[in-house]
């Protein structure tokens, strides 16, 4: 699934649309520009139901937010709904209850865009470090070139403030996000569905930690792997895990609650990701465990956190280590009972099953 819960933003692509929205929309793209953006990126999603109706409803919840929710988004709202995709997949994957609570959420979205917001969102600008202001100059030329494209003068200029200032961490976090960019001379040349995703995101400036997800085959997981850069990535997410207390913050709660959840995912995807590509199985699986851990505390739901599982589960698998891959199961089994998931047809059984089918299948993980 391309989404972890049945609400709008519940998953890892409607966060990644509805952050760079607004983050775009906070620096001064024009209503005109973002729905430009939308229409050109939306020509390629068309072609992935699930994955489009994830695209429309998010920017329609955003559009909504600010005040400029249009008649043809909204309608286009109403057909991808009828067309119930998300619906059907939710259905096929956690059972008729998981299809019927996306379909509801779906019904009350649709009531509630379809009346305009009584106080739109203003644009709230970016609060600038206390940096001194050459700094600041350097911070200000890295975006001009990060927003353009032209990756590599950014990440020139980010590795250079950081080297003075290593304390910057949204410079860190923005420096992370450009090394896991994959240049396009290193995607096969098939028309694939990660080809796709990857031409998109750099199209909505929307930068994505390379996830090991069943949608990858073996080439492109060879092709990750061999990107460079990972051992750097790791290294930077490590820093910013142990130099950064977020409970610290003089903020509100309702603040630092945004802030630590876009910190974990950020931060903590980010090096899964890196520790995979480098074949360190054992270190992802802590750092999935952590993030699970901090992820249910806060939602108490398991909707939120059930990808998780399978990417620890792979780990296990690709360790090679039966023992340890059974134990995880029985605890697995144990502690996360059918009466505290509550998925329809969710069976761990059935998903380890499918899980490690889904790795043999793409010729990543060869059965013992």
């Amino acid at each position: 699934m391309a989404t972890d819960g049945v609400k709008i933003i519940d998953g890892d692509m409607a966060f990644d649309i509805y952050s760079t929205f607004f983050e775009k929309y906070n620096n001064g793209v024009t209503v005109e520009e973002l729905k430009h953006i939308y229409e050109t990126d939306r020509k390629v999603w068309m072609s992935f139901p699930i994955d489009y109706e994830i695209f429309v409803t998010t920017y329609a919840l955003a559009f909504w937010e600010i005040g400029e929710l249009t008649d043809e988004i909204l309608t286009e709202v109403k057909s991808v709904i009828d067309r119930k995709a998300g619906v059907t997949d939710w259905a096929e994957q956690c059972g008729t209850v998981a299809g019927k609570a996306r379909q509801k959420e779906l019904e009350k979205f649709l009531i509630k865009i379809s009346q305009p917001k009584t106080r739109p969102k203003k644009r709230t600008l970016p609060a600038k470090p206390k940096i001194g202001e050459v700094e600041q100059q350097i911070i200000e030329e890295a975006e001009k070139y990060r927003v353009l494209g032209e990756f590599d003068k950014a990440k020139t200029l980010y590795k250079k403030l950081l080297t003075e200032k290593p304390d910057l961490h949204d410079v860190r976090l923005k420096y992370i996000k450009l090394l896991c960019y994959i240049p396009q001379t290193q995607i096969t040349a098939n028309k694939s569905r990660l080809e796709e995703i990857y031409n998109t995101t750099i199209m909505s400036d929307c930068f994505i930690a390379i996830a090991y997800s069943t949608s990858l085959n073996a080439p492109h997981f060879e092709i990750i792997k061999t990107h460079t850069g990972w051992a750097e990535i790791e290294e930077q997410c490590q820093y910013m895990i142990a130099h950064r207390d977020v409970d610290k913050m003089e903020a509100s709660t309702r603040r630092k609650n945004k802030i630590l959840d876009c910190w974990y995912l950020n931060v903590h995807l980010r090096l899964f990701s890196a520790l995979m590509a480098q074949g360190k199985y054992a270190e992802a699986i802590k750092v999935k465990e952590d993030f699970v851990q901090f992820d249910y505390s806060r939602h108490k739901e398991f909707s939120m956190i059930s990808s998780d599982f399978e990417d620890i589960y792979q780990c296990y698998l690709l360790l090679y280590n039966d023992e340890e891959t059974q134990k995880f199961r029985k605890k697995c089994e144990t502690e996360w009972t059918r009466d505290k998931i509550d998925l329809g047809g969710w069976y761990w059984d059935r998903e380890f099953i499918y899980w490690e089918e889904n790795l043999t299948k793409n010729g990543i993980y060869l059965r013992l």
